[in-house]
Order: structure tokens, then C-alpha cells, then sequence
């Protein structure tokens, strides 16, 4: 797990994409890098900015989703599994999958039963490496 970590310090906290010009890409990975750090309100925050421009229906649900598990982790303190598989799995575009310190994140955290924390560290690096293979 070590090489992970490694990975995880060098990759920084946006994520390699097409275009990181984009307001909103950056907007969204700044939120993830607060959620990281254990700064959920200002991750939500960030989020709900965005909440106020033009997107599409799905875009919104994406951020409604996300913006829910950040403010329940807020007021309770508490990560739930499911909640960081919605987060950084099942929401978001794929490339938000091409990242590395969700999982490192998750090694070191005693979040739940650690048979379901290895599933899911499982599926992440899954869908980081479907990604990385995707994009070569």
C-alpha cells in the first residue's frame, strides 16, 4: 500500500483531465480535496456555488447527492462506506475515478467492517485502472 500513498502524495488534489481550465471540473475536485481533509461544510459550500449557474438535470442531481453526504458527514462526524462509495465511485464523471488519494485515504481510515473497506478500496482501484487503461 505503500506505492499508493506515494501515488496518491505525488497526484495532488485535481485529478489529471482533458481540460483543467474548467471552472467547474476545478470547483468539483477542490470539493473533493476539502472532503479529503475532513472540511465537509466547505466542501459543501463549494458545491452549492455551483448549484446556482446552468447545468443539466443529472449534473444537479450529481451535486444534490453529493452535497447531502457531505453535510450528513458534517453533522454527525461519522463516514458510512455507502457513502463514500456514492461519493467518490457512483457520482461524478468517470474521470473523477482516475484518482488515487480516495483510496489511499480510505487504507488508513478505520471507517466500518474492514472486509467491506477492502471491497470497496477493490472497486475503486478497479475503476482507476479501467480509467488510466482507457485514456493510454
Amino acid at each position: 500500500m505503500a506505492r499508493v500513498e506515494q501515488i496518491a502524495a505525488e497526484q495532488g488534489p485535481v485529478p489529471i483531465t482533458r481540460d483543467n481550465s474548467d471552472p467547474f471540473a476545478k470547483a468539483v475536485c477542490q470539493s473533493e480535496d476539502l472532503a479529503e481533509n475532513g472540511k465537509y461544510a466547505d466542501a459543501a459550500e463549494v458545491l452549492s456555488a455551483l448549484m446556482n449557474g446552468q447545468m443539466e438535470g443529472d449534473w444537479r442531481q450529481m451535486l444534490q447527492t453529493r452535497i447531502g453526504i457531505l453535510k450528513k458527514w458534517h453533522a454527525s462526524g461519522r463516514i458510512e462506506l455507502s457513502d463514500y462509495r456514492t461519493f467518490f465511485l457512483e457520482t461524478g464523471p468517470q474521470w473523477f475515478h482516475n484518482r488515487t488519494r480516495p483510496i489511499a485515504a480510505l487504507w488508513k481510515k478505520e471507517i466500518g467492517p474492514e472486509v467491506e473497506r477492502y471491497f470497496l478500496i477493490a472497486a475503486l482501484l478497479t475503476a482507476r485502472l479501467d480509467m488510466t487503461q482507457r485514456d493510454r
